[in-house]
């Protein structure tokens, strides 16, 4: 299971790691204040918007979709 992970996480075209910056921070903060975010949420979310993320992932449901990015739930995804 890990090693799943641990591959999962590896860069790609469709994820990459990026600093959390003060920017970020800010914009998080920003999200948490004006939405039902909690911060550990509002983070991830502050850093997709940032790098110009046209979706975010999640199986949150507490995300919606008016947050300038397209949130995708998992448990909506067609994957067959």
């Amino acid at each position: 299971m890990e090693a799943a992970y641990l591959q999962f996480l590896q860069p790609s075209r469709a994820m990459r790691m990026v600093p959390i910056t003060m920017d970020i921070l800010i914009a998080a903060s920003h999200l948490r204040a004006t939405t039902s975010l909690k911060l550990p949420d509002a983070i991830p979310l502050a850093t997709a918007k940032s790098e110009g993320c046209e979706s975010f992932l999640t199986n949150d449901k507490s995300f919606v979709d008016n947050m300038g990015v397209h949130i995708a739930l998992l448990d909506q995804l067609d994957l067959t």
